[in-house]
C-alpha cells in the first residue's frame, strides 16, 4: 500500500497520481506538469516498467522529416508512432498564446461544441436529446480536464489504454530535519496501474529538493460504453388513458413494448394508438423556446425528437397517441405529464387527425383559430403575389419570425403578458407587415372614389405617396380595386388601437368613452383573455378568407 506522506513535498502529488487524476470524475489530461495519450494493450505493457514518458506536449502533432538541405523525406501524423494524442498542444508563437484542445477524433465521436468562456478559458459541450448543453471537458490555459465517464467510452470503443504523465521538481525552504531528517535517494515504486520515481536531497539555493516523475494507466473496458456518443434521455412512464366504472384513473406506461397494438388489443382496452388528454398549456414550454422547438399543425418537434399531436381542436385540450409519447425524452415525458388529464366525456381525436392518421387522407386545420389563421395567412400572399406580382404582407425579419411561429391559443383564462404579446403578434403580422411601398404604388390616383377618399381626408395634394399609416393606405387600395369592405378596415384598426390601449387597466371601474367602446368591441370586459383571443382569430380568419375570395 503506498502512503503519499512516505513522499515529503510530493504528498498530494502521490495522491493525485493515486486515484488517477480524477476529481469527483472529472480527470486532468493536461497542464504544466502532465499529459496524457493513448495506447494499445502491448505498449502499454512495455510502458509501465519504467517511469518516464512516452510523449510530451510538444510531440503530440504531426512529424516532418527532412534532409539537412531540407529535401522532403516523409511525412507522419504522429510524432511516436506508437501512442495516439488524446490532447493536442499548440507553443505560443508570436501573438498567440498557448493552448491546449482535444484531438479532433474525440470532439468529433461525441460532437462536441467549443465555447470560449473567457481568455484562453473555454468548454466542450454536447448536445443532448433535450436540446440542453451537457459539460463534457472544460479548459484553462494549459488545464485540460474531461468528464472520466467520456475518457472510459472513448478508450473503451478505441480499445487503446490512457496513460496521464507527470513530472515535478519541488524546491522548500525547509530542511531535510524539518521534513523527516533523512534523504531519500532516487527510489522507483510501482503498483499494479502506476509507477513513479523520488527522489528527496538537499536542494541548490533552497534547503530541500524534492524530485517526482511517473506515470498511471487507465485500462479499456467493454464494461464502460455507455452509448455516449448519442446521449439519450431513458425512461418511460405512464400516462392516464381512462377511467374504470369507479372513476378512477387508469394508468398505461408509453414503453411501445409494454402496450397492445392495434392488432393485438383485447376489446376496448387502451392499447398503442388510444388518446391521450393533456391541458393546452403543455405547449407553453415550447412557444417560449423557438430556437430549440416548433410547434406546428399535428407535429411538435425538438432539438433531435419530435411527436405527432392533435392540436387542431377548439377546446383546452391538446390530444397524442400513447405510442408517442415514449418517443420523447424522458424529460419531456415529465414536462407532459404533469398536463395530464382525464379524457373528456366522448373524447377522441378532431376529426382533422382522425383524417389523417386513420383515413390516411391529408387533410388542412379546420378548427383551431390560430392553425387556421397562419394556414389562410400563408395563403392570402401566396395568392396576392400570383395575382399582383407582390407579397401583400412583407417577409418578417429574422427577429420577428417568432411572432408568426408563437401566435397561440391560450391555456388559462387570464394571463396578461401572454395576451398582450399575442396581440402584439396578431399586429406585427396583420398590420406592421403591409406592403405599403406596393400599396401605394397600385393605387390608380385617377379614379373618382380614389379620389374623394383623399380629399376627405386632406391628402396633401391628392398623391397616395401621402397616405399615413399602413391600414390607410391599404383602405385606399382597396377603393381603387373596387374591393372595399369596411369590416375589415374597422377590424385591423381596433387592433391596432388594442395594442396601444392600457390593456392594463382593463378591470378598472373608470375607463373613457373610447377605450370602452374598444373593450366592447371585443367583449373584454365580459370575457376572459383566452376567448377574447380565440374569437379575435375567428373574426380575423373570415376577412383573411374574404381576401382570398375576391383575388381567386
Amino acid at each position: 500500500m503506498i502512503d503519499p506522506k512516505q513522499y515529503p513535498l510530493c504528498e498530494q502529488r502521490v495522491e493525485r497520481l493515486l486515484q488517477k487524476f480524477n476529481n469527483r470524475g472529472w480527470v486532468t489530461l493536461c497542464d504544466e506538469q502532465i499529459f496524457s495519450c493513448l495506447v494499445n494493450d502491448n505498449v502499454a505493457a512495455k510502458s509501465m516498467t519504467y517511469d518516464t514518458w512516452d510523449i510530451n506536449h510538444s510531440e503530440g502533432g504531426p512529424l516532418i522529416n527532412e534532409q539537412l538541405d531540407g529535401t522532403f523525406i516523409s511525412y507522419s501524423r504522429y510524432s511516436n508512432d506508437e501512442v495516439e494524442p488524446i490532447v493536442m498542444y499548440l507553443e505560443n508563437e508570436g501573438r498567440w498564446s498557448e493552448e491546449a484542445f482535444l484531438a479532433e477524433e474525440f470532439v468529433m465521436y461525441f460532437k462536441l461544441h467549443k465555447e470560449a468562456k473567457g481568455k484562453k478559458e473555454y468548454v466542450y459541450y454536447q448536445v443532448d436529446e433535450c436540446g440542453d448543453d451537457v459539460e463534457v471537458a472544460r479548459v484553462a490555459g494549459m488545464n485540460l480536464e474531461v468528464k472520466l465517464k467520456y475518457v472510459k467510452e472513448y478508450i473503451a470503443v478505441k480499445k487503446l489504454n490512457l496513460l496521464v504523465f507527470t513530472d515535478e521538481v519541488i524546491n522548500d525552504t525547509r530542511s531535510i530535519n524539518e521534513l523527516g531528517g533523512n534523504k531519500i535517494p532516487w527510489t522507483i515504486i510501482k503498483d499494479s496501474d502506476l509507477i513513479f520515481s523520488y527522489a528527496l536531497q538537499e536542494g541548490l539555493g533552497y534547503k530541500t529538493c524534492a524530485v517526482f516523475r511517473g506515470k498511471c494507466i487507465l485500462k479499456h473496458n467493454d464494461k464502460d460504453i455507455q452509448h455516449l456518443w448519442k446521449l439519450r434521455d431513458s425512461g418511460y412512464e405512464n400516462f392516464i388513458v381512462d377511467a374504470d366504472e369507479d372513476g378512477n384513473e387508469i394508468f398505461m406506461s408509453c414503453d411501445e413494448n409494454r402496450m397492445p397494438n392495434l392488432f393485438t388489443r383485447q376489446g376496448d382496452e387502451p392499447y398503442s394508438l388510444s388518446p391521450v388528454f393533456f391541458k393546452r398549456d403543455v405547449l407553453s414550454k415550447y412557444f417560449q423556446a423557438v430556437d430549440k422547438y416548433s410547434v406546428q399543425d399535428g407535429y411538435l418537434s425538438g432539438p433531435s425528437w419530435g411527436i405527432r399531436i392533435d392540436n387542431d381542436r377548439s377546446d383546452d385540450y391538446v390530444v397524442a397517441a400513447l405510442v408517442d409519447l415514449g418517443r420523447m425524452p424522458h424529460r419531456e415525458q415529465l414536462h407532459w405529464k404533469s398536463f395530464n388529464v382525464l379524457p373528456p366525456r366522448n373524447g377522441f381525436y378532431s376529426i382533422t387527425t382522425f383524417s389523417r392518421w386513420f383515413d390516411a387522407i391529408p387533410t388542412n386545420c379546420s378548427v383551431a383559430p390560430d392553425l387556421v389563421f397562419k394556414q389562410l395567412y400563408i395563403q392570402v400572399n401566396d395568392k396576392w403575389r400570383t395575382k399582383y406580382g407582390w407579397s401583400l404582407f412583407k417577409e418578417l425579419a429574422a427577429d420577428d419570425q417568432y411572432h408568426f411561429e408563437t401566435l397561440h391559443l391560450m391555456g388559462q383564462e387570464n394571463d396578461q403578458k401572454e395576451f398582450d404579446g399575442l396581440i402584439q403578434s396578431i399586429t406585427k403580422l396583420l398590420i406592421d407587415s403591409l406592403n405599403e411601398k406596393q400599396l401605394v404604388k397600385a393605387i390608380d390616383s385617377t379614379k373618382p372614389d380614389v379620389l374623394r377618399f383623399l380629399s376627405e381626408r386632406n391628402i396633401k395634394e391628392l398623391k397616395p405617396s401621402y397616405i399615413q399609416g399602413g391600414i390607410t393606405k391599404f383602405e385606399c387600395f382597396l377603393i381603387s380595386e373596387g374591393l372595399l369592405d369596411s369590416s375589415v378596415v374597422k377590424l385591423l384598426r381596433k387592433v391596432q388601437d388594442l395594442r396601444s390601449s392600457t390593456v392594463a387597466h382593463r378591470k378598472s371601474t373608470k375607463l373613457d368613452t373610447r377605450t370602452e367602446e374598444l373593450f366592447n368591441f371585443f367583449g373584454i370586459l365580459q370575457n376572459s383573455d383566452k376567448v377574447v383571443l380565440f374569437n379575435l382569430l375567428n373574426r380575423l380568419n373570415e376577412r383573411l378568407k374574404w381576401l382570398i375570395s375576391i383575388i381567386e
